[in-house]
């Protein structure tokens, strides 16, 4: 597991440990059934000057996936949590997962990446917020009025008020679930990533700008079909309706839209207990 201590605003630099070495895409999966799921202790936000400091990730596997990616114009967004106090120059907090718009006012993502915990302090810090972040646009405060939940599917809906509506552009098409599709493709985020700026504002932090994101894409195809029962510590599914991809998994990714001939078919959820080599997605049916 990546270890992370706190660390004060002033800190200089930001580093990934794991154990003294950067570790690669497959040593990061564990060996359980598990969604692809960020943890508050995986991600520490530091800060300069109350900017935040990137943190280091694996170039390697980030590189790799971006060269299999599509050419489009990344149109997801990442779901940002920050955990502070008022008190001290302490943060932790970092990319979550992902969520994607399917009208300018509503979103989807994974359960296990927004629920009404997300929302909760963890140990040490007092204040919590939670954003939908995406380059160069206005960072979108989330409040637990804005979603409804179904923990069976792994789903969560995010409605936004209007004057939060997202551009055109930024809005997926969505279309129905098939396993004789001939590919598939995918985008997300990095868990536990940085890339927002974070400021003071009284004692709370808010989120000045959105100057980049690590950001993931991959292609696969589709592998089998079947309805999912499974308890696992974040993924709880009941009959659920469910694809087998081929791509992947990577920590970060979960509640990503999975896309065939541009429309959204299913979302990035868990990775397959018997292999940890292959992505399971699920319906949004």
């Amino acid at each position: 597991m990546v270890q992370h201590n706190r660390h004060p605003l002033g800190s200089v630099v930001g580093e990934l440990k794991a154990n003294g070495a950067l570790r690669s895409l497959t040593s990061c999966l564990e060996k359980s059934a598990q969604s692809l799921l960020y943890s508050p202790e995986m991600g520490c936000l530091r800060f300069k000057h109350f900017s935040a400091v990137y943190l280091l990730v694996t170039s390697l596997f980030i590189a790799d996936a971006r060269s299999s990616a599509a050419a489009a114009a990344p149109r997801s967004y990442a779901v940002f949590v920050a955990f502070y106090n008022s008190s001290n120059n302490e943060a932790r907090g970092g990319v979550a997962g992902t969520a994607f718009f399917i009208s300018g006012t509503r979103a989807i993502t994974a359960f296990h990446v927004l629920q009404p915990k997300s929302f909760q302090g963890i140990p040490g810090f007092e204040r919590v917020r939670v954003w939908l972040v995406h380059e160069g646009e206005a960072a979108i405060e989330l409040k637990p009025e804005n979603i409804s939940c179904n923990e069976e599917r792994d789903l969560t809906e995010i409605q936004l008020q209007g004057q939060n509506q997202v551009s055109q552009e930024n809005i997926f098409a969505t279309g129905k679930m098939d396993i004789s599709v001939e590919a598939v493709e995918t985008e997300g985020f990095v868990a536990g990533s940085t890339g927002p700026v974070l400021v003071r504002d009284g004692k709370d932090l808010v989120i000045s700008s959105v100057p980049k994101l690590e950001r993931l894409s991959m292609v696969g195809k589709v592998l089998a079909q079947a309805n999912i029962n499974m308890r696992a510590t974040d993924v709880n599914l009941k009959n659920s309706a469910s694809l087998q991809l081929s791509y992947q998994p990577v920590k970060g990714m979960s509640g990503g839209p999975v896309l065939s001939n541009g429309k959204v078919i299913a979302m990035n959820s868990f990775a397959d207990p018997r292999t940890f080599q292959q992505t399971w997605a699920l319906s949004l049916q």
